[in-house]
Protein backbone atom coordinates (compact mmCIF):
# COMPACT_ATOMS: atom_id res chain seq x y z
CA UNK A 1 0.00 0.00 0.00
CA UNK A 2 0.75 3.11 -1.03
CA UNK A 3 1.11 6.35 1.18
CA UNK A 4 2.28 9.81 1.71
CA UNK A 5 5.07 10.56 1.82
CA UNK A 6 6.32 13.66 4.49
CA UNK A 7 7.99 17.19 3.10
CA UNK A 8 11.35 15.73 3.65
CA UNK A 9 10.58 12.64 1.60
CA UNK A 10 9.24 15.18 -1.00
CA UNK A 11 12.16 17.26 -1.32
CA UNK A 12 14.30 14.60 -1.59
CA UNK A 13 12.31 12.70 -4.20
CA UNK A 14 12.36 15.97 -5.70
CA UNK A 15 15.85 16.03 -6.08
CA UNK A 16 15.98 12.81 -7.37
CA UNK A 17 13.65 13.62 -10.23
CA UNK A 18 15.89 16.18 -11.36
CA UNK A 19 18.68 14.24 -10.82
CA UNK A 20 16.68 11.03 -13.19
CA UNK A 21 15.93 13.67 -15.21
CA UNK A 22 19.23 14.47 -15.82
CA UNK A 23 20.67 11.01 -16.17
CA UNK A 24 17.76 10.47 -18.83
CA UNK A 25 18.93 13.04 -21.05
CA UNK A 26 22.69 12.42 -21.32
CA UNK A 27 21.48 8.75 -21.66
CA UNK A 28 20.02 9.71 -24.85
CA UNK A 29 22.40 12.45 -25.77
CA UNK A 30 25.06 9.74 -24.92
CA UNK A 31 23.23 7.44 -27.78
CA UNK A 32 24.22 9.69 -30.52
CA UNK A 33 27.89 10.42 -29.50
CA UNK A 34 30.52 9.64 -30.75
CA UNK A 35 34.51 9.02 -29.06
CA UNK A 36 36.70 12.10 -29.22
CA UNK A 37 38.75 10.27 -30.26
CA UNK A 38 37.35 9.76 -34.10
CA UNK A 39 37.50 12.54 -36.72
CA UNK A 40 34.01 14.24 -36.83
CA UNK A 41 32.88 17.87 -37.62
CA UNK A 42 30.98 18.76 -34.80
CA UNK A 43 33.54 16.72 -32.21
CA UNK A 44 33.00 19.49 -29.90
CA UNK A 45 29.55 19.07 -29.18
CA UNK A 46 28.95 15.24 -28.97
CA UNK A 47 32.57 13.69 -28.14
CA UNK A 48 32.62 11.27 -25.33
CA UNK A 49 36.07 9.65 -23.51
CA UNK A 50 35.10 6.47 -24.33
CA UNK A 51 37.83 4.53 -24.82
CA UNK A 52 41.64 4.78 -23.01
CA UNK A 53 41.94 8.65 -23.67
CA UNK A 54 41.77 11.21 -21.27
CA UNK A 55 40.78 12.33 -17.76
CA UNK A 56 38.36 10.07 -17.78
CA UNK A 57 40.71 6.88 -18.81
CA UNK A 58 40.62 4.90 -15.79
CA UNK A 59 37.32 4.72 -15.07
CA UNK A 60 35.46 1.80 -16.11
CA UNK A 61 31.82 3.19 -16.95
CA UNK A 62 34.38 4.81 -20.42
CA UNK A 63 36.00 1.92 -21.14
CA UNK A 64 33.46 1.70 -23.86
CA UNK A 65 30.07 3.08 -25.56
CA UNK A 66 28.49 0.39 -24.26
CA UNK A 67 29.56 0.41 -21.12
CA UNK A 68 28.85 3.64 -20.76
CA UNK A 69 25.45 3.36 -21.83
CA UNK A 70 24.74 0.05 -19.40
CA UNK A 71 26.09 2.15 -16.58
CA UNK A 72 23.72 5.23 -17.21
CA UNK A 73 20.61 2.68 -17.12
CA UNK A 74 21.88 1.31 -14.14
CA UNK A 75 22.44 4.94 -12.33
CA UNK A 76 18.62 5.63 -14.02
CA UNK A 77 17.36 2.32 -12.39
CA UNK A 78 18.55 3.42 -9.04
CA UNK A 79 17.55 6.73 -8.79
CA UNK A 80 14.05 5.80 -9.97
CA UNK A 81 14.13 2.88 -7.24
CA UNK A 82 14.89 5.61 -4.37
CA UNK A 83 12.09 7.95 -5.77
CA UNK A 84 9.79 5.52 -5.31
CA UNK A 85 11.41 4.05 -2.31
CA UNK A 86 9.55 6.64 0.73
CA UNK A 87 5.86 5.45 -0.70
CA UNK A 88 6.80 1.83 0.23
CA UNK A 89 7.72 2.54 3.11
CA UNK A 90 5.96 2.79 6.39
CA UNK A 91 7.43 5.83 7.72
CA UNK A 92 9.55 9.00 7.19
CA UNK A 93 12.60 7.74 8.30
CA UNK A 94 12.45 4.69 7.20
CA UNK A 95 11.77 6.14 3.59
CA UNK A 96 14.74 8.39 4.16
CA UNK A 97 16.99 5.62 4.90
CA UNK A 98 15.26 3.34 2.50
CA UNK A 99 16.72 6.37 0.05
CA UNK A 100 20.03 5.78 1.74
CA UNK A 101 20.15 2.52 1.18
CA UNK A 102 19.23 1.93 -2.39
CA UNK A 103 21.09 5.25 -3.50
CA UNK A 104 24.41 3.85 -1.41
CA UNK A 105 24.14 -0.04 -2.54
CA UNK A 106 23.20 0.98 -6.15
CA UNK A 107 25.86 2.97 -6.99
CA UNK A 108 28.57 1.44 -5.56
CA UNK A 109 27.55 -1.76 -7.09
CA UNK A 110 27.14 -0.09 -10.35
CA UNK A 111 29.90 -1.95 -12.02
CA UNK A 112 28.65 -5.12 -11.18
CA UNK A 113 24.53 -4.65 -12.00
CA UNK A 114 25.77 -3.39 -15.26
CA UNK A 115 27.77 -6.30 -15.92
CA UNK A 116 24.20 -8.64 -15.87
CA UNK A 117 23.15 -7.37 -18.90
Amino acid sequence: MLRKPSRAETCVQVLLAILLAGVTWEYLHALGGSSCGLPAADHAQSCYPWGAEGPAADRWEYASKETYLRSTLVMMWVFAAALVAPLITPGMWSGLGAVLVVLVLGLYRAEWLASLF
